[in-house]
């Protein structure tokens, strides 16, 4: 049972690894249900430690959490810069002769009506 369970989990992160490497992030939730469960299971087992498969597991725990990391910061990257091109869109900031900072209020953009 036990060593049913640890090849399940090693499935599971590899699958996890693939979900983030491939920018599949809506698969994460079920995947993290999985290892819960998986995990949850591990610790009412009476496991004899084979160090260095679980060290395979953590390391490949670890780098799976690292690129989480990086995918919540290009998440995080690519809303800042669509607040920042949003913001251009609405208004302009400028200075003027004496180096005060300006900001114009565009409001709401033009739309172009294009007819056949």
């Amino acid at each position: 049972m036990k060593d049913d369970t640890l090849e399940q989990l090693q499935r599971i992160l590899e699958t996890e690894k693939t979900a983030l490497l491939n920018g599949h992030l809506d698969q994460l939730h079920d995947l993290l249900h999985e290892k819960e469960r998986l995990l949850g299971s591990l610790g009412s087992e009476n496991i004899s430690h084979d160090n260095k498969l679980l060290n395979t597991l953590q390391q490949k725990m670890l780098r799976n959490q690292t690129l989480l990391e990086n995918s919540l910061l290009g998440i995080r990257a690519v809303a800042d810069r669509v607040s920042s091109v949003r913001k251009v869109r609405e208004s302009l900031e400028t200075y003027d002769n004496n180096g005060h900072r300006l900001e114009l209020t565009l409001g709401q953009a033009t739309k172009l009506e294009k007819r056949a």
